[in-house]
């Protein structure tokens, strides 16, 4: 297991069913459905309750770990950026009204963006969320921060009803921090959807970096140029640290991660080493490649044994058959 994986301590309704207590959120999910077409028909609704209730617990053991630390967050904060990110927030659903729109605000949308040259893009479509792809929340907020002035122009049009949808100024500045923080998710997402699928022992580093990377700015009070970093931020990195911990979590319950990466002619050992583990894990690690190579190969022959056993077939007489 993960040498920081802390999942025992979470509460023990994490990985249970969510029960009525979250129904209440069913309704955000619902409105968040026509944003997500291409997944209606694999995601069931139970399990998008089921996934709320995890988000929901991971978030508020994240801000409990992290106020203990002394890194706190205030309601308005919170509100401010859940007016970002959820599926049914500002950003999605302003992107699902263009995008439903197709004869008065997608053409209006494109007409505003081709008017500002200045925008140095070829985008003319708000992203959709896929809950399957990773990389959409980043690929959704990018769009929304790169084409942020047709956007304004749009939505500060009184005639298209669109006032709910403008972020605020804070919004903006928070849109910006956060989708640095997805950034990090973005480049593992883009590995996992090429045709070339990670092999095992190349998806629990990408895993490992990940959590690394988050880490990184979950214990920073500022970044390399001196600019704090905001609060939520943090509480946000370490609640995605809890996320890929609980996924961590099978390495340690599938022996073939281990073996994989001892046997990877340039991992090894001295991978885990250079991840920080303790040499009481990488003592463990061991001990499982070894328990499975007595139990699965030590019996068969050696390369030696299977030569001298070779017995060489019978030589044929070509002559015959000319």
């Amino acid at each position: 297991m993960h040498k920081d994986c802390r999942l025992q301590q979470f509460p023990p309704h994490l990985d249970e069913i969510v029960e009525e207590d979250d129904l209440e959120d069913l309704e955000l999910n619902n409105a968040a459905i026509a944003d997500e077409e291409d997944e209606q028909s694999t995601v069931l609704t139970a399990q998008l309750i089921h996934d709320t209730g995890i988000v929901k617990s991971i978030r508020a053991w994240a801000i409990a770990e992290m106020a203990i630390k002394g890194v706190q967050i205030t309601a308005a904060t919170q509100k401010c950026i859940e007016g970002i990110i959820p599926k049914a927030s500002q950003v999605s659903g302003l992107a699902r009204q263009v995008h439903d729109s197709s004869s008065v605000l997608k053409p209006e949308f494109e007409r505003l963006v081709m008017s500002m040259p200045d925008l140095n893009t070829d985008k003319t479509v708000l992203s959709h969320r896929v809950a399957t792809r990773w990389n959409s929340e980043y690929g959704r907020l990018n769009d929304h921060i790169t084409l942020c002035q047709p956007l304004e122009a749009l939505t500060g049009q009184t005639k298209h009803k669109l006032s709910a949808y403008r972020l605020t100024e804070a919004q903006w500045s928070l849109s910006n921090k956060l989708r640095n923080l997805l950034k990090i998710f973005l480049a593992t997402t883009l590995a996992f959807s090429r045709k070339e699928t990670p092999l095992v022992h190349e998806s629990v580093e990408l895993l490992e970096e990940i959590i690394q990377s988050l880490r990184s700015v979950c214990n920073s009070v500022s970044i390399p140029k001196g600019k704090p970093i905001s609060a939520i931020i943090r509480v946000a990195a370490h609640s995605g640290i809890l996320v890929a911990e609980k996924y961590f979590k099978l390495f340690g319950e599938c022996e073939v991660y281990a073996i994989a990466i001892v046997m990877s002619p340039e991992k090894k050992l001295q991978w885990f080493g250079s991840c920080g583990w303790s040499q009481e894990e990488i003592t463990q690690v061991t001990e499982c490649v070894l328990k499975h190579w007595s139990e699965s190969y030590v019996h068969l022959p050696t390369a030696t044994q299977a030569s001298s056993a070779f017995v060489a077939p019978t030589p044929v007489n070509l002559v015959r058959f000319f």
